[in-house]
């Protein structure tokens, strides 16, 4: 094990963290996320009986106007099917991109198209303890579920320093021998997109990241989605969908759903752990030799956030302009944590 707080900079989540997506063209569009051992499939459709009928329709809080008649919405519905790995559930798929992701970050209209946004890009940014860590998302991807008008539309600019232009037709997602459109397209989510990538947002997979350490559960294995606090749980409005769908499933099947890492809560601000050696340790722990650990997490509100010029004072709700909860933690070998929140 690393305990070299410099050397979270480049590792990567380990390899049981990560899922794949596929897609099926034909007869219905659909993408699946495939764990170790389950898959969520995921099919746009606007026949709410077809939806009902199957059992499972899950609609998005986003709706469209109709452009044929103003006074109508337009809800779009996605078809959310979560069942155990088998070869004959995917055998009509192919691979949507042989690089690994890291969980979905949940479902979006835009210009009435549903997308799926999942983290391509993540790495290690802290550990607040054993079995406990965080990481800092470097890049996500929106797919179209209603559409397949944006399947080779690349970023103009690429947020993967690491692969060329000349390398984008070898790695693009939906296939091989599909490059750059004649006529540069910018994708729906382009901003989104951006934003997400920027380095301020974090996930964990392995606990509550939205709550302070006295707020989760004693046991550190249980980790339970609807415990979220909205308040720092930046894409709740897109990961909400998924949420219901979640709490329509048999227990066994939501136990499994959560211990798939296919649903993640992003929070936005800082975290880092800090390692500090046995010699200089206020609690030292002679028999393990182990290190100390000590984690700063600072989380941004996403109920007031914005520019000091634009964002400020407080609303009638009580939310306050920009606010931020910042936890300090420390962890010793000897199984003592200690967290202060301000």
């Amino acid at each position: 094990m690393e305990y070299s707080s410099g050397a979270y900079s480049s590792q990567a989540p380990s390899p049981e963290k990560s899922c794949e997506l596929y897609i099926r063209d034909y007869p219905h569009r659909s993408i699946a996320i495939v764990s170790t051992s389950h898959t969520l499939i995921l099919r746009y459709t606007t026949s709410t009986s077809e939806a009902i009928a199957n059992g499972s329709l899950t609609s998005l809080a986003a709706s469209t106007r109709s452009r044929g008649n103003p006074g109508e919405a337009l809800v779009s519905k996605c078809m959310v099917e979560f069942a155990p790995v088998s070869r004959h559930l995917l055998q009509d798929y192919r691979r949507l991109t042989h690089r690994p992701i890291y969980g979905t970050l949940g479902l979006i209209t835009v210009n009435s198209e549903v997308f799926l946004s999942v983290i391509t890009h993540a790495t290690r940014a802290a550990t607040l303890r054993p079995g406990e860590t965080v990481e800092r998302i470097n890049g996500v991807a929106f797919y179209c579920l209603s559409s397949a008008d944006y399947d080779d539309v690349v970023p103009l600019e690429s947020l993967d320093p690491e692969f060329s232009d000349s390398a984008s037709v070898q790695s693009a997602p939906y296939g091989q021998g599909l490059g750059r459109r004649e006529v540069a397209m910018e994708h729906p989510c382009h901003e989104l997109r951006n934003l997400l990538s920027n380095g301020t947002f974090y996930y964990s997979t392995d606990f509550d990241l939205t709550n302070r350490l006295q707020d989760r559960p004693i046991n550190s294995n249980s980790f339970e989605i609807d415990n979220f606090d909205d308040g720092f749980l930046w894409n709740s409005f897109m990961i909400s969908p998924l949420v219901q769908f979640r709490s329509r499933l048999m227990p066994h099947e939501r136990a499994a759903l959560d211990s798939s890492r296919i649903l993640t809560s992003a929070i936005r601000g800082f975290c880092k752990t800090m390692t500090i050696p046995l010699s200089s340790s206020p609690l030292k722990n002679v028999k393990s030799g182990m290190p100390s650990f000590m984690t700063l997490i600072s989380r941004l509100s996403c109920r007031r956030a914005g520019t000091r010029f634009n964002s400020r004072g407080i609303d009638d709700d009580g939310h306050v302009a920009n606010f931020v909860e910042t936890e300090t933690t420390f962890w010793s070998p000897a199984g003592t944590m200690f967290s202060y929140a301000q």
